[in-house]
């Protein structure tokens, strides 16, 4: 059986390290990256089951960089990370069929959203 491989975008060092080692200790594997751009320049997105990705970033934010991956033609499913969402960042989640969870992530909130993303995603 194929591990299921997660594509994390985190600016900030450690919480791209603490994401990516509770992910692994869950049964992911997990590529991390700092920058989301550099990320959609490669010519082809590595092999992954989901993208996850904090919102706050400078340059692209986490959906403008998932908006803009599916515009090249990058269908994955993917799930944003926020800190204190408003209401017009919960809309363009929505819009954009993106899952938004909110960080302090408690108990299992990530791998389910996670999970949900995967199982309820349309490449269409």
């Amino acid at each position: 059986m194929r591990t299921p491989t997660i594509l994390l975008v985190s600016q900030d060092l450690a919480v791209g390290r603490a994401l990516a080692f509770a992910l692994e200790l869950e049964g992911y594997t997990v590529e991390s990256h700092a920058g989301g751009e550099a990320l959609l320049r490669r010519p082809a997105l590595p092999e992954a089951d989901c993208l996850v990705v904090d919102h706050a970033r400078p340059g692209l934010d986490g959906i403008d960089l998932v908006n803009h991956a599916r515009e090249q033609g990058r269908r994955l499913p993917a799930v944003v990370l926020a800190t204190l969402p408003d209401r017009a960042l919960r809309l363009r989640a929505a819009a954009a069929g993106v899952p938004l969870l909110e960080k302090p992530l408690l108990g299992e909130v990530l791998v389910e959203g996670i999970q949900r993303a995967v199982c309820g995603y349309d490449a269409a």
